[in-house]
């Protein structure tokens, strides 16, 4: 199923964020919990931890909705109710369509917004000379 408004943040030391560059591809390496967009507190970023990226995915997404009245799955992802925590798959390909090039403001974070790609869409991409992100999602 599709799901809009995903977001989800990653600690990261701030000389990585120029990894992440408008028009650049990335591609999930892991299946990656994200947070929904009914729940704007759920991945808030925790600015005394020093730097993060805070990811936006800005279009429909395909991901599995966390079942919290499974306990088994709950168990396994380590999920928390609150969180209404959405699961990405390995494999799933963005472009980014905006980052931040540097934390100007001292928030501690830079965000980054992505565009969910088909695997034809990405493919379309990389023939148009787009380049893959050296940044982790």
């Amino acid at each position: 199923m599709k799901y809009e408004n995903l977001s989800r943040v990653i600690a990261l030391q701030s000389e990585y964020y120029s990894d992440y560059q408008e028009g650049q591809l990335m591609t999930l390496d892991h299946d990656a919990s994200f947070a929904g967009g009914n729940n704007a507190e759920a991945f808030r970023p925790e600015t005394n931890l020093g730097g993060q990226v805070v990811f936006s995915i800005i279009n429909e997404c395909e991901a599995h909705k966390v079942d919290y009245s499974n306990k088994a799955e709950v168990e396994e992802l380590d999920a928390i109710e609150a969180e209404d925590e959405y699961i990405v798959k390995k494999g799933t390909h963005f472009q980014i369509d905006w980052a931040e090039p540097e934390d100007e403001e001292g928030k501690g974070f830079i965000e980054v917004e992505l565009i969910a790609l088909s695997d034809a869409e990405y493919k379309d991409a990389l023939e148009d000379g787009a380049e893959a992100s050296e940044g982790i999602l």
